[in-house]
């Protein structure tokens, strides 16, 4: 089904501011997530980011921990900032500044009472106080909702903000490419933009090649509480911890043995109940009620030749999961960060340095942040984020269009952004 797109413009952009690893599979028949008591957790559920604040112990599946303040697009990035609105830096046409800027510079036509944010590739969205979706940015395939254009439909621009007001009111929002999915307050997911492989979730077009989707609900899903969009796929989190996928499946992004695309949500097999989920380039990863963290699909630093199926990180107990571009990172209950998958020094995908490229099969911890206690990272993006308990936000990885917050370079270690309010 569907939705037409109705759109209100709020106002323009923006101005100047004046101031793994092995993975193991379990035996068949084994129940090892079965637990007889559950703590009530808050966990983060945006794609691939998140804010915590957390005790050990096992969790209640399908519970919601706090919204994401930070958003890493291909090349700029964006942070929430408390009754302020939201700020973005680098060079994007969602940061609507014609050019590269290091300063991070607030986006116009935002209500200050903002929940969450999340990145595309050149898109931005957000959803506020009342549950409004409100994005900006580019809009080629439609990842802003707004229609119009002489040659495919699409308005290739959005330079305004605009209230996508055929979704209804939302608490969550995720991007990722050029695509965009929500969750609303009844439990539904909504997905737009580009449609190539299936990663809206609304079935088989009318036409062909598929065309780039208004907002639509994906069906076959309910009672979720969120959702993580992927390069090519998209993963929802429904409320009993149960997750389904959708999109791309060439390489097992879906959790299922790879195929053609599936534009219809199925359930992800063989997994416990998972309290939150991460969709990455060609891999989704999640945390379960235990702790335990699962990846599937192509997965960061697998061994080669391994099932794509769902299998378990060895050796790492996490409460949130970052599934990046040829990486995954995770942040324990000690607000410590372990990362697997693509180390390169020319790309500098993990927080600590290394010589030369190198495959991580197993995760290492990460010696140059500590108090983290929010990760962002893209599926498509070289560069990535993190907000410390005190609420400083580094940036570092590739800093070519500014992306990091600093005077350009190729690639910048963890440092703080300043500018931010």
């Amino acid at each position: 089904m569907q939705a037409s797109a109705r759109i209100t413009t709020v106002a323009t952009t923006t101005e100047r501011p004046t101031r793994i690893p092995h993975l193991r599979h379990p035996a068949p028949g084994k129940s090892r997530w079965q637990r007889t008591t559950l703590l009530v957790w808050f966990v983060a559920l945006a794609a691939g980011c998140g804010r915590t604040d957390l005790r050990v112990g096992e969790r209640e599946p399908g519970s919601d921990r706090g919204l994401a303040t930070l958003a890493v697009g291909f090349h700029h990035t964006c942070a929430l900032v408390e009754d302020m609105g939201a700020f973005c830096w680098g060079d994007s046409v969602a940061v609507g500044l014609g050019g590269p800027r290091a300063e991070p510079t607030p986006v116009l036509g935002l209500p200050a009472d903002l929940r969450t944010l999340t990145a595309g590739g050149n898109h931005d969205c957000a959803v506020d106080s009342t549950g409004a979706v409100l994005c900006w940015g580019a809009n080629d395939s439609l990842q802003c909702a707004v229609e119009g254009s002489a040659l495919d439909g699409a308005a290739p621009l959005s330079t305004a903000v605009v209230a996508i007001e055929s979704v209804p009111p939302a608490t969550q929002v995720s991007a990722n490419g050029q695509s965009t999915c929500a969750v609303t307050r009844d439990g539904e997911v909504f997905c737009w933009g580009a449609d190539d492989f299936g990663q809206t979730g609304q079935g088989p077009p009318d036409e062909s090649p598929r065309p780039p989707r208004l907002p639509g609900w994906v069906a076959d899903v309910s009672d979720a509480i969120a959702v993580s969009v992927g390069l090519e796929h998209a993963c929802a989190l429904d409320r009993s911890g149960v997750a389904s996928c959708w999109g791309a499946n060439s390489r097992g992004e879906l959790g299922v043995a790879p195929s053609e695309l599936r534009d219809r949500a199925l359930q992800v097999p063989g997994l416990p109940p998972l309290v939150q989920i991460s969709a990455g380039q060609h891999f989704t990863c999640a945390v379960d009620v235990a702790s335990s963290v699962w990846c599937w699909g192509d997965v960061a630093g697998r061994p080669p030749g391994a099932t794509p199926a769902p299998g378990v990180v060895d050796g790492l107990s996490a409460e949130q999961v970052y599934a990046g571009f040829l990486f995954a990172c995770a942040l324990d209950s000690s607000r410590r960060v372990w990362c697997w998958g693509r180390a390169d020094p020319d790309y500098g995908f993990f927080p600590d340095p290394v010589d030369e490229p190198t495959d991580f099969r197993t995760p290492r911890l990460m010696t140059t942040l500590h108090d983290v206690a929010e990760l962002a990272t893209s599926a498509l993006s070289w560069h990535s984020c993190a907000r410390s308990d005190s609420g400083a936000v580094l940036c570092w990885g590739r800093n070519t269009e500014l992306q990091l917050g600093r005077p350009r370079t190729r690639y910048g270690a963890p440092e703080a952004v300043p500018g931010l309010p």
